[in-house]
C-alpha cells in the first residue's frame, strides 16, 4: 500500500501515464505482426486500467483520462464490453467545461456503449455531444465522430449519408490501420445493404487487398464485411470469407465478429433450406 504523500502521488502519476501510453500502443498495434492478441492483453490489464483511470479522474487529469478511454474504443465494441465503454461517461462528467482535448473522443466511446445496447438515438446524442465539445474547445472534430455518424445513418436506412460520413472518417483515420479497416468494412456493408452488389464487391476486394495477410481483430471484421458483400452473389465465396472471419476472431478474442459472422454463415444454410445445419452453425 503506497499510502499518501508526495512520493505516492508521483508513483501513481507515473503508473497512470505508463498505463495510458501502453493501451495506446496496444490499440494501434492490433493489426501489426505480434500485436494481434491486443484485445486479450487488454482483458488481462483491465484492473490496472481501472485503477489508473480512477486516479486520473481524482487528480482532474481529464486529458489523460480521455486518451485512455479513446484508446479503448475499438476494444469495447470488438469485445462487446459495454461496462468498459461506460467509463467514457465518467470522463465526460469529470469535464463539464469541455477543457480536455480528448473529451470529444470519450464521447464517441459513449456512442459505442449506446450502440451495443441497441440505443441508436443514444449513440447519435453522444456523437453530437462530441462534435459540440470539440467545436467549443477549438479542437479538431475526431474522425470517429464521422464514423459513428455513418453508423447511425447506416442503421436508420440513410445509406447515402452513411457513405458520405464514412469517406470523411476514412480520410481522418488514414494513419490508424484498425480504424481505417473498420471504416472500409462499414462502407462495404452500406453498399451491400443498398443492393449495389457490384460496388460492394469491388469495395470489398479493395479492402481485402489492403488487409493482406493481417490477422488482427479488425481484419476479422473486414473479412466478415467482405462476406456480406457476396451474400446475394456467391454463397460459396461468402461462406469462405465468413469462415476466415471466424477463424481470426477465435484467435484474437473478437467476440463481435464471432457473433455476426457466425450468424451470417448460418443464414446461408437457411437460404439453402437446411434449418438443422443452420442451427448448428449459429454462434450468436
Amino acid at each position: 500500500h503506497l499510502g499518501d504523500g508526495p512520493l505516492a502521488t508521483r508513483v501513481r502519476d507515473r503508473h497512470a501515464r505508463h498505463t495510458v501510453e501502453w493501451v495506446e500502443r496496444v490499440d494501434r498495434g492490433m493489426e501489426d505482426a505480434g500485436g494481434e492478441d491486443g484485445l486479450l492483453a487488454i482483458d488481462r490489464e483491465l484492473p490496472e486500467l481501472r485503477t489508473a483511470l480512477a486516479w486520473l479522474l481524482e487528480r482532474g487529469d481529464v486529458d489523460l483520462a480521455g486518451r485512455m478511454v479513446g484508446a479503448l474504443a475499438q476494444y469495447t465494441w470488438l469485445r462487446m464490453r459495454t461496462d468498459v465503454a461506460r467509463w467514457s461517461h465518467d470522463v465526460v462528467a469529470a469535464d463539464p467545461g469541455g477543457r480536455g482535448s480528448h473529451t470529444p473522443v470519450a464521447c464517441t466511446v459513449g456512442a459505442v456503449s449506446a450502440w451495443l445496447r441497441g440505443d441508436v438515438a443514444g449513440a447519435q446524442r453522444c456523437n453530437d455531444q462530441a462534435r459540440q465539445i470539440a467545436r467549443a474547445a477549438g479542437v479538431e472534430v475526431p474522425g470517429r465522430v464521422a464514423h459513428w455518424d455513418g453508423t447511425v445513418a447506416l442503421f436508420t436506412g440513410r445509406l447515402d449519408d452513411a457513405m458520405r460520413h464514412y469517406r470523411v472518417a476514412r480520410e481522418a483515420d488514414r494513419d490508424h490501420v484498425g480504424h481505417r479497416v473498420t471504416t472500409l468494412g462499414t462502407e462495404v456493408l452500406a453498399l451491400a445493404y443498398a443492393g449495389d452488389a457490384a460496388a460492394a464487391g469491388a469495395h470489398a476486394q479493395a479492402m481485402l487487398d489492403e488487409i493482406g495477410e493481417r490477422r488482427g481483430p479488425h481484419a476479422a471484421f473486414g473479412w466478415y464485411c467482405a462476406g456480406e458483400a457476396e451474400l446475394n452473389r456467391d454463397l460459396d465465396r461468402a461462406r469462405e470469407r465468413f469462415g476466415r472471419a471466424v477463424e481470426i476472431a477465435d484467435a484474437t478474442g473478437c467476440a463481435f465478429v464471432n457473433g455476426v459472422a457466425g450468424t451470417s454463415d448460418a443464414s446461408i444454410d437457411l437460404r439453402r433450406g437446411d434449418v438443422v445445419l443452420a442451427a448448428g452453425r449459429n454462434r450468436s
